[in-house]
């Protein structure tokens, strides 16, 4: 739980400097970014906090989000990822209210190629 806490703690230290590049913007109008200053490596494997700003409000139980925060791990090798961590927020730019968080596996493995979104912020971390 503790390491759960300090890792939330950061993104809200560093989103107000977020150095946030957008990499792809699809047909939903929904806008992803990376932020290279968070970008780990790590032999084969990157690790990465990324930002979704969504074109329209998405339901998230009861409430609706317009951004999500996700700290990535990608496998450049074996193309495929696992969420380390989401933060999904009320407003843009992972602004407002906190509407979930989650922690996960990062040894929880999924293919890249199914998510054409995804694998262009994974080309992006990966190019570095």
């Amino acid at each position: 739980m503790k390491k759960f806490t300090i890792m939330f703690g950061l993104i809200f230290c560093f989103s107000a400097q977020a150095q946030w590049i957008q990499v792809v913007k699809n047909s939903d109008k929904d806008a992803f970014f990376y932020d290279p200053s968070t970008l780990g490596i790590y032999e084969n494997y990157r690790k990465v906090w990324t930002l979704v700003n969504y074109g329209q409000a998405m339901p998230k139980g009861t409430e609706k989000i317009m951004s999500k925060s996700i700290y990535y791990k990608f496998d450049c090798q074996a193309s495929r990822y696992a969420v380390v961590a989401e933060i999904s927020t009320s407003e843009p730019g992972g602004a407002g209210k906190i509407v979930d968080r989650v922690q996960a596996s990062e040894d929880k493995w999924i293919d890249l190629s199914s998510n054409e979104n995804l694998l262009a912020v994974s080309k992006a971390a990966c190019s570095r």
